[in-house]
């Protein structure tokens, strides 16, 4: 008796493992990734799939997938096969691709199941600081596109993209012209700034960050709800003049429909384990992305809450698939 009340409690007061080769096959938890490896994605992704690894003493591997924004990726998990223990790291591209492509074979909404939010990653509005000194805040840049014969040029990580379509609505919000040029991911569109190709860029927290803390690139605005720690001096959106304005991309894991719930319950309790964890916690924070747990309710919530707002945005400012 004594041995087994010793076992009940050793198993009860053990990680996520304790029970895990019940629920999970022997395969390797497979993450994959819709981008190339390098950027914010990729940088979360193998982030949380080393800390999923340590929690679950399971190992995990990270694939990338590029294309379609994120949609390859997306399809390839959704028609994986059950005990394929596959994985995707959704984020929000993925959502909105419908609007951008004619030939999207995969529906965020429908053919996937939701198992966890992981972080926010904020669009943080930035131009060339030697470039445009001028440009300080936003008020400036709306003034620096009026004196331009044709407007300023933007960059983003793509069409489709947070980046692309939050300033496609302050365009309409703030009365200014300025020509979207798309990138494949924020990185490249980075260079472009720095090289001078472009007079600003619309990218998330990981593309910016690094050049803004160097001095070479000036935040002029952030889409978080307040100001970040990550950048105090950096004023939000709303607080520029436009009230309730957030560009915010986010990450979830996601897996395919047919995912039992043992499973999803499983990965969700490792997620929040590891997310509340204040090495992984700064990991994020340091790569510029912001920690937003959520479990499989809150995650369809905000799939739903998403695909309203932008897709109407996308109608609104006569974005369409192509």
């Amino acid at each position: 008796m004594k041995r087994l009340i010793l076992a009940c409690f050793v198993l009860a007061s053990c990680p996520a493992w304790a029970h895990q080769h019940d629920v999970l096959s022997q395969q390797p938890i497979n993450i994959v990734v819709g981008y190339a490896p390098g950027g914010s994605t990729d940088t979360v992704a193998r982030i949380i799939g080393k800390a999923l690894s340590d929690n679950l003493n399971h190992a995990v591997i990270v694939t990338n997938k590029p294309g379609a924004s994120g949609t390859i990726a997306a399809s390839e998990v959704a028609r994986a096969k059950p005990g394929s223990n596959m994985f995707l790291m959704f984020t929000t591209p993925m959502l909105l691709a419908k609007y951008v492509y004619k030939d999207v074979r995969v529906d965020i909404k429908q053919d996937l199941a939701p198992i966890s939010m992981i972080y926010d990653l904020p669009n943080v509005l930035t131009v060339n600081h030697d470039r445009n000194p001028e440009i300080k805040n936003l008020q400036d840049l709306v003034d620096y596109a009026h004196k331009q014969p044709h407007g300023v040029t933007f960059g983003s990580g793509g069409s489709g993209s947070i980046g692309q379509l939050s300033v496609e609505d302050l365009k309409t919000k703030l009365g200014f012209k300025a020509e979207h040029i798309p990138y494949k991911g924020g990185a490249p569109a980075v260079m472009d700034l720095l090289g001078g190709q472009i007079d600003m860029v619309n990218a998330d927290m990981i593309a910016v960050l690094p050049h803004i803390r160097s001095g070479k690139l000036h935040a002029v605005a952030i889409g978080s709800v307040r100001r970040l720690d990550a950048l105090p001096d950096t004023p939000t959106v709303a607080e520029q003049g436009v009230p309730g304005f957030t560009a915010l991309a986010w990450g979830a894991l996601l897996g395919p429909k047919t995912t039992p719930t043992p499973v999803v319950e499983l990965l969700n309790k490792s997620i929040a384990e590891v997310l509340n964890d204040e090495n992984v916690r700064q990991q994020l924070l340091n790569a510029g992305a912001i920690v937003a747990p959520g479990g499989p309710a809150e995650t369809t919530k905000r799939l739903s809450e998403d695909d309203e707002r932008w897709g109407g945005v996308a109608k609104a400012t006569g974005i369409s698939p192509n």
